[in-house]
């Protein structure tokens, strides 16, 4: 975590850099004057960047360690010439479900979503207060409203949430109809249906397999599973 950290720093500043060379460059022309990089400069100060780390594992305790310097070999000879930043640590299963509905923010609603950990969960996601579904409307900028439709699809792509379903709520959060974007019960038992039909296939096909095994026929095979007998042959081959 700390390397990749560390090339998340380092990809921030450079875009710093080269957006402020950029725009120098840009004033130095409209004057006629040397195009000279701004970060050249010996006043050019890079900004402080704040590495956080937001983690969801569970029961399971975080135990790498936070700083740079405690993963690098030698660090008591090489001190000095070794990176020290050290990345803020936010435990998820610190924050309860009401305590993130207290926030009223973008982030707190990709935190709720967080909490999906299967389909079923969403009926908690329409039992949340339309107070905080309105504040979030309006907590929300419209450059932003890309990156949460973004967010939301992943975490439920995450959980198997079937893509039409995924694209309505994705279109609500567009649309700004926050208020019955998890309005989505209905697809809940689908789910759930397409879920015990998928297991029963699952079965089905292990238990075509052991019968193969054992020799026997096809056309048995058939019967017994209900398995098409194309796929059965395919199997078999």
């Amino acid at each position: 975590m700390v390397l990749k950290l560390l090339q998340y720093i380092t990809y921030v500043l450079s875009d710093f850099v080269k957006e402020n060379d950029k725009r120098y460059k840009e004033e130095l022309e409209k004057t006629g004057r040397t195009k000279l990089k701004l970060s050249n400069s010996k006043d050019f100060k890079l900004p402080p960047v704040l590495p956080i780390v937001f983690y969801d594992g569970g029961t399971t305790k975080w135990t790498s360690s936070l700083n740079f310097l405690d993963r690098t070999e030698l660090s008591e000879i090489f001190y000095k010439y070794i990176p020290k930043f050290e990345y803020e640590l936010v435990d998820l299963n610190k924050y309860s479900w009401n305590d993130l509905v207290k926030l009223e923010n973008l982030l707190s609603f990709i935190f709720l979503m967080d909490k999906v950990h299967k389909p079923e969960d969403l009926e908690l996601l329409s039992t949340l207060p339309k107070d905080y579904l309105n504040k979030l409307n309006l907590n929300i900028p419209d450059h932003l409203l890309k990156l949460a439709a973004d967010c939301i699809s992943m975490l439920l792509r995450k959980v198997d949430i079937p893509k039409e379903n995924i694209d309505a709520i994705t279109e609500k959060i567009y649309k700004r109809r926050f208020v019955d974007m998890f309005n989505v019960q209905f697809s809940i038992k689908d789910i759930r249906e397409e879920g015990i039909k998928e297991g029963e296939r699952k079965s089905s096909i292990e238990m075509a397999r052991k019968l193969l095994i054992k020799g026997i026929s096809i056309k048995d095979i058939v019967d017994v599973t209900g398995l098409d007998e194309e796929f059965i042959e395919t199997l078999n081959n």
